[in-house]
């Protein structure tokens, strides 16, 4: 179960993700499954199939969404760190893994997390569009 530290965090990034875009912005999603990482965590039939985790493309994904683009900025860098320590403290995740698109625009992420004592998998869906 999320916190609601980090129903914080991802609140307050979607109300400056609104705000930069008011018929868009970010919209998410949070998935916890029993007994199925071994299935879903690293699922060979997921297309395209998603990585390890990339710090830096989730604090471009966070920018992006808040409507600044170009050099990344040290605040969405802070804000990724602290959104990954969230979810690590709140799931005891061992393992993430990451996936990211941009088609323009809309944006996905998507995070693919494990904790391996109990065999759960839990998945945050994050996206945002202009409209």
């Amino acid at each position: 179960m999320l916190s609601p530290r980090t129903l914080d965090l991802l609140d307050r990034h979607c109300a400056r993700s609104h705000a930069a875009f008011p018929e868009g912005g970010t919209l998410w999603t949070y998935t916890e499954a029993a007994h199925q990482a071994h299935t879903r965590f690293n699922d060979p039939r997921r297309t395209p199939t998603a990585g390890p985790l990339d710090m830096d493309e989730l604090a471009i994904w966070l920018q992006a969404a808040e409507g600044e683009f170009g050099t990344l900025r040290p605040d969405p860098q802070s804000a990724a760190h602290a959104l990954i320590d969230a979810l690590r403290t709140d799931l005891g995740v061992d393992a993430f893994l990451w996936y990211y698109q941009n088609d323009g625009h809309i944006m996905n992420a998507d995070l693919h997390m494990a904790r391996l004592s109990d065999n759960r998998y839990f998945l945050l869906e994050l996206w945002w569009s202009f409209d």
